[in-house]
Protein backbone atom coordinates (compact mmCIF):
# COMPACT_ATOMS: atom_id res chain seq x y z
CA UNK A 1 0.00 0.00 0.00
CA UNK A 2 1.11 3.55 -0.60
CA UNK A 3 -0.36 6.94 0.10
CA UNK A 4 -1.76 8.11 -3.21
CA UNK A 5 -0.98 11.61 -4.36
CA UNK A 6 -4.34 12.61 -5.86
CA UNK A 7 -4.72 15.67 -8.10
CA UNK A 8 -5.84 18.81 -6.25
CA UNK A 9 -8.99 18.98 -8.34
CA UNK A 10 -10.71 15.63 -7.71
CA UNK A 11 -13.30 16.36 -10.38
CA UNK A 12 -10.53 15.72 -12.93
CA UNK A 13 -10.04 12.13 -11.71
CA UNK A 14 -11.41 9.55 -14.14
CA UNK A 15 -10.98 5.81 -14.56
CA UNK A 16 -7.93 6.48 -16.75
CA UNK A 17 -6.25 8.89 -14.33
CA UNK A 18 -2.86 7.67 -13.19
CA UNK A 19 -2.42 8.32 -9.50
CA UNK A 20 1.10 8.00 -8.16
CA UNK A 21 2.37 7.15 -4.71
CA UNK A 22 3.61 9.97 -2.51
CA UNK A 23 7.40 10.07 -2.61
CA UNK A 24 9.11 9.14 0.65
CA UNK A 25 10.91 11.74 2.73
CA UNK A 26 14.53 10.69 2.25
CA UNK A 27 17.87 12.07 1.06
CA UNK A 28 17.57 9.64 -1.84
CA UNK A 29 15.18 12.09 -3.50
CA UNK A 30 18.05 14.27 -4.67
CA UNK A 31 20.10 11.33 -5.92
CA UNK A 32 17.22 10.10 -8.09
CA UNK A 33 15.99 13.46 -9.38
CA UNK A 34 13.93 13.43 -12.56
CA UNK A 35 16.18 16.22 -13.83
CA UNK A 36 19.63 17.24 -12.63
CA UNK A 37 21.26 20.45 -13.88
CA UNK A 38 24.92 20.25 -12.81
CA UNK A 39 25.61 23.86 -13.87
CA UNK A 40 22.75 25.27 -11.78
CA UNK A 41 23.80 23.14 -8.80
CA UNK A 42 27.44 24.28 -9.18
CA UNK A 43 26.28 27.91 -9.24
CA UNK A 44 24.30 27.48 -6.00
CA UNK A 45 27.22 25.70 -4.33
CA UNK A 46 29.62 28.49 -5.34
CA UNK A 47 27.30 31.12 -3.88
CA UNK A 48 26.95 29.16 -0.65
CA UNK A 49 30.71 28.94 -0.27
CA UNK A 50 30.60 32.66 0.58
CA UNK A 51 29.91 32.97 4.34
CA UNK A 52 28.51 36.49 3.81
CA UNK A 53 25.81 35.10 1.52
CA UNK A 54 24.90 32.38 4.02
CA UNK A 55 24.68 35.06 6.71
CA UNK A 56 22.47 37.24 4.49
CA UNK A 57 20.16 34.31 3.70
CA UNK A 58 19.87 33.41 7.38
CA UNK A 59 19.17 37.07 8.23
CA UNK A 60 16.39 37.31 5.67
CA UNK A 61 15.00 33.90 6.60
CA UNK A 62 11.70 32.89 5.05
CA UNK A 63 11.85 35.81 2.63
CA UNK A 64 14.43 33.74 0.75
CA UNK A 65 11.74 31.19 -0.05
CA UNK A 66 9.55 32.27 -2.99
CA UNK A 67 6.76 29.95 -1.80
CA UNK A 68 6.42 31.73 1.56
CA UNK A 69 4.71 35.07 2.08
CA UNK A 70 7.08 37.66 3.47
CA UNK A 71 5.20 40.43 5.35
CA UNK A 72 5.92 43.99 4.17
CA UNK A 73 6.98 45.07 7.67
CA UNK A 74 9.77 42.47 7.54
CA UNK A 75 10.75 43.27 3.95
CA UNK A 76 11.18 46.93 4.92
CA UNK A 77 14.00 46.01 7.32
CA UNK A 78 16.18 44.75 4.45
CA UNK A 79 17.80 46.57 1.57
CA UNK A 80 16.26 45.99 -1.87
CA UNK A 81 19.50 44.26 -2.89
CA UNK A 82 19.22 41.80 0.02
CA UNK A 83 15.60 41.00 -0.80
CA UNK A 84 16.39 40.56 -4.49
CA UNK A 85 19.36 38.31 -3.73
CA UNK A 86 17.38 36.18 -1.28
CA UNK A 87 14.37 35.84 -3.55
CA UNK A 88 16.39 35.05 -6.70
CA UNK A 89 18.57 32.61 -4.77
CA UNK A 90 15.44 30.95 -3.36
CA UNK A 91 14.15 30.52 -6.92
CA UNK A 92 17.40 28.82 -7.93
CA UNK A 93 17.12 26.39 -5.02
CA UNK A 94 13.44 25.79 -5.74
CA UNK A 95 14.21 25.02 -9.40
CA UNK A 96 16.76 22.44 -8.32
CA UNK A 97 14.76 20.81 -5.52
CA UNK A 98 11.47 20.73 -7.46
CA UNK A 99 12.81 17.79 -9.48
CA UNK A 100 13.82 15.75 -6.42
CA UNK A 101 11.10 13.17 -6.91
CA UNK A 102 12.81 9.75 -7.30
CA UNK A 103 11.49 9.51 -10.87
CA UNK A 104 14.92 9.53 -12.49
CA UNK A 105 17.93 7.29 -12.61
CA UNK A 106 20.78 7.72 -10.18
CA UNK A 107 22.35 11.08 -11.04
CA UNK A 108 25.82 11.07 -12.56
CA UNK A 109 27.50 13.20 -9.90
CA UNK A 110 26.42 12.05 -6.44
CA UNK A 111 29.35 13.94 -4.92
CA UNK A 112 27.91 17.20 -6.22
CA UNK A 113 24.50 16.39 -4.74
CA UNK A 114 26.06 15.59 -1.38
CA UNK A 115 28.08 18.81 -1.46
CA UNK A 116 24.92 20.79 -2.23
CA UNK A 117 23.16 19.18 0.74
CA UNK A 118 26.12 19.95 3.01
CA UNK A 119 25.87 23.65 2.14
CA UNK A 120 22.07 23.75 2.26
CA UNK A 121 22.10 22.68 5.93
CA UNK A 122 23.91 25.95 6.68
CA UNK A 123 20.96 28.04 5.48
CA UNK A 124 18.13 27.87 8.00
CA UNK A 125 15.32 28.19 5.47
CA UNK A 126 16.70 25.43 3.23
CA UNK A 127 18.10 23.10 5.89
CA UNK A 128 14.77 21.35 6.39
CA UNK A 129 14.88 20.10 2.81
CA UNK A 130 17.95 17.98 3.49
CA UNK A 131 18.92 17.78 7.17
CA UNK A 132 16.19 15.33 8.21
CA UNK A 133 17.84 12.51 6.29
CA UNK A 134 21.37 12.89 7.61
CA UNK A 135 22.89 12.47 11.06
CA UNK A 136 24.06 15.39 13.20
CA UNK A 137 27.71 15.16 12.13
CA UNK A 138 26.87 15.79 8.44
CA UNK A 139 28.43 19.08 7.31
CA UNK A 140 30.63 20.70 4.67
CA UNK A 141 33.68 19.48 6.58
CA UNK A 142 32.17 15.99 6.95
CA UNK A 143 29.94 15.29 3.92
CA UNK A 144 29.25 11.75 5.07
CA UNK A 145 26.53 10.37 7.22
CA UNK A 146 26.87 7.21 9.26
CA UNK A 147 23.10 7.04 9.62
CA UNK A 148 20.37 8.03 7.26
CA UNK A 149 16.64 8.06 7.78
CA UNK A 150 13.51 8.37 5.77
CA UNK A 151 9.76 8.17 6.06
CA UNK A 152 7.56 6.07 3.82
CA UNK A 153 3.98 7.25 3.54
CA UNK A 154 1.54 4.36 3.68
CA UNK A 155 -2.06 4.37 2.59
CA UNK A 156 -4.78 1.89 3.41
CA UNK A 157 -6.77 -0.84 1.75
CA UNK A 158 -8.48 -0.09 -1.53
CA UNK A 159 -11.82 1.64 -1.09
CA UNK A 160 -13.63 -0.97 -3.18
CA UNK A 161 -12.49 -3.91 -1.04
CA UNK A 162 -15.60 -5.52 0.38
CA UNK A 163 -15.26 -8.86 2.11
CA UNK A 164 -18.46 -8.81 4.12
CA UNK A 165 -20.49 -11.99 3.79
CA UNK A 166 -17.43 -14.05 2.86
CA UNK A 167 -15.87 -16.77 4.94
CA UNK A 168 -12.53 -15.94 6.56
CA UNK A 169 -10.70 -18.04 3.94
CA UNK A 170 -12.54 -16.37 1.02
CA UNK A 171 -11.89 -12.91 2.47
CA UNK A 172 -8.21 -13.76 2.83
CA UNK A 173 -8.07 -14.79 -0.86
CA UNK A 174 -9.79 -11.54 -1.94
CA UNK A 175 -7.32 -9.46 0.11
CA UNK A 176 -4.38 -11.38 -1.34
CA UNK A 177 -5.69 -10.90 -4.91
CA UNK A 178 -6.14 -7.14 -4.27
CA UNK A 179 -2.69 -6.89 -2.75
CA UNK A 180 -1.12 -8.61 -5.75
CA UNK A 181 -2.53 -5.97 -8.14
Amino acid sequence: YCLYNYPRNLSLVTENTTVECTAPLTPLLMYYASYWDPEAVAEVIEELKDPAKIEALNKIGVCANPQVFCPPEIVETFTPEEVFFAFSFGLKVQNITSTWDMKGDLIDNITQATELASYMVLVDVFAGVVDFGFDQTFSVANPASQYSRGILFWGGPYTNRNTSGLSEEEAKEVRKADDDQ
